[in-house]
């Protein structure tokens, strides 16, 4: 191919790239930018008390930490996560931190979709640029807790259950089903959130046409039906705790 020729093809192959596209990348990666500076502004090493628990309990064996935790309170998802990361990364306190702050990180591009998708692109990057300077975020991101991970999980099952059962895409249910599951398997805050978001359908129901209700219905018995079977397994252990812990670590 001559030079010209290929000069001549050169802005063809550039311009399949939208420039929008372009830009949304520029953007995002701007956000990012600003996060981590907040984010690794105040990052040290050391632990406080729960900061300790977490290092304690993501020390044990990963099959071992769900027993480890009928004696704490907690779901295990964090802290199974909190044991792989470490094994690969070492057990540093520095390097124990740093998993919240790819979670609080990844908030930041998780917020512009949820919001973008719902409603549209200048929705979500307000979200974005609110979940890249939000100082709640900010701190969780620098504490070996499992906090960032329900910010981060919370905002992806907003995004998918109004999708799914909002805007009535039904390809959302399996994944909202499945962040709402790994949202309880983190905090138990997130019963909260799940009986929230059951109560969310009624008005929905409400406002959705006779013949529709019954899709609607459908669609959140698999929804919801899917989140219990998933949380099934944990269901004996959290029962237990409810009855024989509470702060254990402060006798």
């Amino acid at each position: 191919m001559s030079a010209v020729a290929y000069r001549r093809r050169l802005p063809e192959s550039i311009g399949a790239v939208p420039a929008s596209a372009v830009w949304s990348a520029a953007g995002m990666l701007g956000l990012l930018a600003v996060s981590v500076l907040l984010r690794t502004s105040a990052l040290r090493g050391g632990f406080w008390i729960d900061e300790g628990l977490s290092a304690g309990i993501a020390s044990h064996g990963l099959l071992d930490i769900p027993g480890v935790l009928r004696q704490d309170g907690s779901p295990p998802l964090y802290y199974m996560l909190l044991n792989g990361w470490t094994a690969i990364f070492d057990a540093t306190e520095i390097k124990s931190h740093y998993l919240s702050l790819g979670m609080g990180l990844a908030t930041v591009p998780a917020a512009w979709w949820a919001a973008r998708s719902v409603f549209d692109s200048r929705a979500g990057w307000f979200a974005a640029a609110f979940a890249a300077v939000n100082p709640f975020l900010t701190q969780f991101s620098q504490e070996a807790r499992m906090y960032a991970l329900v910010i981060l999980l919370g905002t992806l099952a907003t995004g998918f259950f109004l999708n799914a059962y909002v805007l009535r895409r039904r390809a959302f249910i399996a994944p909202f089903a499945i962040t709402l599951a790994a949202m309880l398997y983190t905090h138990n805050w997130s019963l909260f959130f799940g009986a929230a978001s059951v109560l969310a359908v009624l008005p929905l129901y409400q406002g959705t046409a006779a013949e529709e209700r019954r899709g609607l219905l459908k669609d959140a018995a698999l929804g919801f039906g899917g989140v219990a079977l998933l949380f099934l397994p944990w269901l004996p252990t959290l029962i237990f705790q409810a009855e024989h812990t509470g702060a254990p670590w402060s006798d």
